[in-house]
């Protein structure tokens, strides 16, 4: 609870800052729209258009996710949470926008993933406050897969995976393709898709 509401509190001061400087994001503008009940394609669909929206090729990998968003007009913070069930919250706070904070206990890997998941819930979910927890979703929660999808999409963009072809069956060369890709490879979990 401490370090949620001192995310809440660096949200204000920061928003208070930018408006106080005048600053506004560098690339305002984008807008998602899902349309129909299928909620992985919308994933997809919103992963590949912020890609084309923030110029990257079908075949780069993004170095800093935690930038892009910003770049945006998200606020974003890595704090350390107690419970380490917690991986993620977007929130949309009245007075600072969208927000997002990554649990710092995590590694990088999930710290990337639990940041590209919160910034999904961000661009297709009209909900104020989103708090993603390990475990507790089952396969009835569309939203939470719709923002995996997002994740896994933008991170590790399909045209990237589906040239490697057969060399997932190598898992030397798994291993080298999530180094490259800056994600975790390991047992799936509904936080990480690899």
């Amino acid at each position: 609870r401490v370090a949620i509401s001192e995310f809440v509190y660096l949200c204000r001061c920061q928003a208070t800052l930018e408006r106080d400087l005048g600053r506004r994001p560098a690339r305002p503008g984008f807008q998602f729209q899902p349309t129909g009940n299928y909620f992985i394609g919308h994933g997809r669909r919103c992963a590949a258009d912020l890609r084309r929206h923030l110029g990257l090729n079908d075949n780069e990998v993004i170095r800093d996710v935690f930038g892009s968003m910003r770049s945006m007009g998200f606020k974003v913070f890595r704090r350390r949470l107690e419970n380490s069930n917690i991986s993620g919250l977007f929130m949309r706070h009245p007075e600072a926008g969208p927000c997002v904070l990554v649990n710092l206990a995590d590694g990088m890997a999930r710290q990337r993933f639990s940041a590209a998941h919160e910034w999904g819930h961000g661009l297709m979910d009209g909900k104020p406050m989103v708090l993603s927890i390990i475990g507790e979703w089952n396969s009835n929660d569309l939203v939470e897969l719709r923002a995996n999808a997002f994740a896994s999409d933008f991170l590790m963009p399909p045209s990237i995976l589906s040239s490697v072809g057969d060399r997932w069956n190598n898992p030397k060369a798994v291993s080298e393709w999530a180094d490259k890709f800056r994600v975790k490879i390991g047992r799936a979990s509904c936080r990480e898709r690899v």
